[in-house]
């Protein structure tokens, strides 16, 4: 009796699990089931997280750098950093790093590199970011190159061409260079600019820079920062009350 009941049971049992298997068609089509459509699902979330991710701290990357930034259209395009004495451009299409010493050795030649050769695109973004948030007025060629060369992911090539001269373009004359010019400067705003411009029109020439600093009230670290950008030429006094005595009598606005 027992081995009927146990017969019984096993009949019962292999009806009930062909009845629940499915055809292959049926297994795909069920979406809890279908692998590769979860899969592909899931990959497209996290890409887009890491999209997101990438974005936020590019933006916060530049955010920090915005005073040595050069204008740009896309965060994620060709990008400048500039100070005092280093340029580093970030080629995105390229996918490298070129850096330039704007401070000229001894025989009038420039110092430069570029890094290439990045494993992928992520490398050299999460490189462009540390060096955006790191970059300041102090920032030298030497701690540029280092940086590189700490970064496993860049083949460096360091090349010292002859061909390339110093670039030194004139510094502005504080004492004759316009608005434009004044107001490009760090630390120096349109209404800044215009008011160097009343003071040396109207009263007299700055005699230097730290008499231009000490007059307009320039906080000290925008100072130090201007004082390798601008110069202050001597100016002869008789052409200058000359040139001033046609003003007087005119409206001044004082700013």
């Amino acid at each position: 009796m027992a081995d009927v009941i146990i017969l019984i049971f096993f009949v019962i049992l292999a009806a009930f699990l062909r009845a629940r298997r499915d055809s292959p068609r049926q297994i795909l089509n069920r979406p809890e089931e279908n692998y590769y459509q979860n899969y592909a699902a899931q990959r497209n979330k996290v890409a887009e997280a890491e999209k997101r991710i990438a974005r936020n701290d590019r933006i916060t990357a530049l955010e920090q750098a915005r005073d040595y930034l050069k204008p740009y259209t896309d965060i994620f395009g060709s990008l400048t950093l500039l100070n005092t004495q280093v340029r580093v451009v970030l080629n995105a299409a390229e996918k490298s790093v070129f850096c330039m010493s704007r401070i000229p050795n001894e025989n009038g030649t420039q110092r430069y590199f570029t890094a290439k050769n990045f494993v992928s695109s992520n490398n050299i973004d999460a490189y462009w970011n540390i060096l955006c948030r790191n970059f300041n007025e102090k920032t030298t060629y030497q701690q540029v190159l280092e940086s590189c060369a700490q970064v496993s992911v860049i083949k460096l090539s360091v090349i010292e061409d002859p061909k390339i001269k110093a670039e030194t373009p004139p510094l502005p004359d504080i004492n004759s260079c316009s608005e434009a010019e004044i107001s490009n400067l760090p630390g120096i705003n349109v209404i800044m600019a215009k008011k160097i411009i009343n003071f040396r029109n109207t009263k007299r020439p700055f005699l230097s820079a730290q008499d231009l600093f000490e007059i307009m009230n320039i906080p000290a670290h925008f100072a130090q920062q201007l004082e390798n950008l601008i110069c202050v030429n001597k100016v002869d006094m008789e052409e200058y009350k000359k040139k001033n005595k046609k003003s007087k009598g005119k409206r001044i606005i004082d700013f």
